[in-house]
């Protein structure tokens, strides 16, 4: 098993992303090196195993080199330096991206039939989306995460409803996906059983739904597992959706499918 150094990753990180139970960092060498839980081969190493990775494992064959990283439920997926989307990992609901096939993959993998041009990247629970330079998302997996009308093939990458541009920034929770719009707007599509599109309801958006934020000067968003939460150019904290956990930061417990500000920030 190649590893990425005897006493792990002492220097050298640049980016890291972490999931259910497993991390990936980017090396300075724009390499890949995961560790934690591998089931389902989402470590990339080329191995699948029931017994955990206490220490970094270098990813297999990411060349040219690596610019993203991100993490899943059981899957992982990375942009490498020639605007690809690679992915690896659990493959039950198509989040890998392979159009002809549905087995797992121990290996990072291009995405079939995305072609170039890519910037970043959100994984789910079982979904994955990308966000090209032009600022448009598409998404495969799970077919109630796309944000699309159509009924999809869900291995297939599928273009966001209304999403073909004006994208800056994207993240995914375990059901739901999220937008930052260069106009400082957030959207979001996916599940909302407990408020985390922000749009009032607790119904299922099937496409991107507008975050009911009193301002649209969002700098950066993170989604959760049923929560999401916003920074705006004025460093207010805002969060919304699942709060049975105290994550939204408001003192309170209460579910919110409007998003709130975080107690104790000016």
């Amino acid at each position: 098993m190649e590893r990425t150094a005897d006493h792990g990753l002492d220097t050298g990180v640049v980016a890291i992303a972490a999931g259910f139970s497993h991390t990936c960092a980017i090396t300075s060498e724009r390499k890949v090196a995961c560790w934690g839980s591998n089931g389902w081969g989402q470590l990339g190493n080329n191995t699948v195993s029931t017994k955990d990775q206490r220490s970094p494992v270098l990813a297999k064959v990411l060349t040219p080199g690596v610019l993203a990283i991100a993490v899943g439920l059981e899957h992982s997926c990375a942009v490498n330096a020639s605007s690809e989307i690679l992915c690896w990992g659990r493959n039950n609901e198509g989040q890998l991206g392979y159009a002809s096939r549905g087995e797992s993959s121990a290996i990072p993998t291009v995405v079939s039939g995305l072609g170039s041009g890519f910037t970043a990247v959100a994984c789910g629970t079982a979904h994955t989306c990308a966000l090209s330079a032009g600022g448009g998302v598409v998404c495969w997996g799970s077919s109630s995460a796309l944000g699309s009308r159509t009924s999809p093939q869900r291995r297939s990458p599928t273009q966001v409803h209304g999403l073909d541009s004006g994208v800056t920034a994207i993240t995914a929770g375990r059901m739901h996906t999220c937008a930052l719009m260069s106009s400082g707007g957030v959207k979001c599509w996916g599940g909302n059983n407990r408020g985390q599109i922000g749009d009032s309801t607790e119904k299922h958006a099937i496409i991107p739904e507008s975050v009911n934020l009193p301002i649209s000067d969002v700098v950066q968003i993170s989604a959760g597992d049923v929560h999401t939460c916003a920074l705006t150019s004025r460093g207010v904290a805002k969060c919304w959706g699942g709060n049975g956990s105290g994550q939204l930061g408001n003192n309170s417990k209460t579910d919110s499918t409007t998003p709130v500000s975080v107690a104790g920030f000016p």
